[in-house]
């Protein structure tokens, strides 16, 4: 049976960074590394974050950006991982980073393959990485605990292959390898067409870990009357908005950029309400309520519709607004208060039509699910792990780190941030268990 000093789970961006840390560390000099990845390509998430620019991180304060059972678990790790030694980690890799004006931190390329290609090329020349194979089973070796056998198969699905049978049948292959310490980084469970799955948490749970319930989070949001509003398809519109549940609940308001789409509505602003519209407990859902014009009181806004009456008397209500709003949005919202047959063009209806701009309520129907999530919310519960080392406290010589934990975080780079730097602990935490143990 192969042996090898250190074993990781998934290709991902943990993964990577976790097998780039040990083999470029002094502590893990010399030792064996080898990777497996269920998917073909390593990193579909990295290629896949901040719009293709690969938004690493956030300057600033880390603390109150991040959820979960604890989300002051993540401390200790920010503790070891500062800014300045975030920052060196990806110089050593060749990659330099720079702030946008909003404090968001990417590669100076601003393009997320650089990430990607850097941290391959860190580890090409020491680390094995094995694509298209899954982990089914991973036990302790024996009753001493000072290693583990890793179970894995391949499937090759026959009409991908010229030389596989014409009955489309799949061409397993199973085996088994040994290793002394084991780093789970397979990610979350979001977006199965690059690389989400539940098998790490499965591995996890097999070796004696529990879990708290997963959520699709960072996602659009599906609306009851999307068909109504057909017509604002891919239009956008700055504004805030806040989920308001059938029991009076409210949660956060989230503000920015708000796409309408012909199943409801995305964009960052949208898909950070996700987490309040999963989390309640209703089989019904609430409503969103749409601030158009955040940047105006109602007070105001009444004052600028009136001011438009009196210069423009004769104009339509379109006419009248054509500047606060997107045309198919402003058409839709003026059909639905039957504004040209029921509100005058007095004071009183211009308080009523900028009323129904700063309030404007969306029936929601629900989320689109893991498939379109950025993020897995819930995970492996992180009362049982070591944020100073990542080491499981159930199980040691097990090290995990990175979406499958019980942690997620805003947009704006803070997963990114948590992913890379909870591997680059969990890594040189690995490295310094091997140097203690003997297969």
């Amino acid at each position: 049976m192969e042996e090898v000093d250190v074993f990781i789970v998934g290709a991902g961006a943990a993964g990577l960074m976790a097998a780039c840390t040990i083999v470029n560390s002094t502590v893990g000099s010399g030792l064996s590394v080898r990777v497996f990845e269920r998917q073909e390509k390593a990193g579909s998430k990295i290629l896949a974050s901040g719009n293709g620019r690969c938004n690493l991180g956030h300057s600033g304060s880390l603390a109150g950006h991040y959820r979960g059972a604890d989300p002051d678990f993540v401390l200790p790790v920010f503790k070891l991982v500062d800014e300045d030694t975030y920052a060196k980690i990806f110089r050593n890799l060749g990659v330099l980073l720079v702030e946008d004006e909003a404090g968001r931190l990417y590669p100076r390329t601003m393009r997320s393959d650089t990430v990607q290609t850097a941290l391959l090329n860190a580890s090409a020349a020491k680390v094995k990485v094995d694509y298209g194979i899954e982990v089914f089973d991973i036990k302790p070796a024996n009753s001493q605990n000072d290693s583990f056998v890793i179970r894995f198969r391949s499937a090759e699905i026959a009409k991908k292959s010229k030389r596989a049978p014409k009955d489309n049948s799949e061409q397993i292959k199973d085996g088994q390898l040994r290793a002394k310490t084991v780093i789970i980084a397979s990610g979350g469970k979001s977006q199965p067409q690059l690389s989400g799955h539940e098998s790490g948490y499965t591995l996890a749970e097999g070796l004696g870990h529990s879990r708290t319930e997963l959520y699709p989070v960072l996602v659009p949001l599906e609306l009851e009357d999307a068909g109504r509003w057909k017509r604002s398809s891919g239009q956008r519109v700055r504004a805030e908005a806040y989920y308001l549940s059938r029991s009076g609940i409210s949660s956060p308001p989230s503000a920015g950029e708000f796409l309408f789409t012909d199943y409801g509505v995305s964009g960052i602003a949208a898909m950070e309400l996700a987490e309040a519209v999963v989390k309640d407990p209703s089989m019904l859902k609430g409503d969103l309520i749409f601030d158009l014009l955040p940047e105006m009181s109602e007070e105001s806004l009444s004052d600028f519709i009136l001011s438009q009456i009196k210069l423009h008397p004769d104009y339509s209500w379109e006419e009248l607004l054509i500047g606060l709003l997107p045309q198919d949005i402003l058409i839709i919202l003026l059909r639905n208060l039957k504004a040209e047959a029921e509100i005058e063009k007095t004071k009183k209806g211009s308080i009523s039509i900028a009323r129904a701009m700063k309030n404007l309520s969306r029936p929601v129907r629900g989320t689109r699910g893991f498939k379109f999530a950025q993020l897995t919310a819930g995970g492996i519960s992180t009362d049982e792990v070591n944020p100073e080392t990542m080491e499981s406290k159930i199980c040691p010589r097990l090290f995990l780190c990175g979406e499958i934990l019980d942690v997620n975080g805003d947009t704006g780079g803070y997963n990114l941030r948590w992913a890379f730097s909870s591997a680059y602990v969990a890594g040189k935490s690995a490295a310094a268990a091997c140097n203690q143990v003997s297969v």
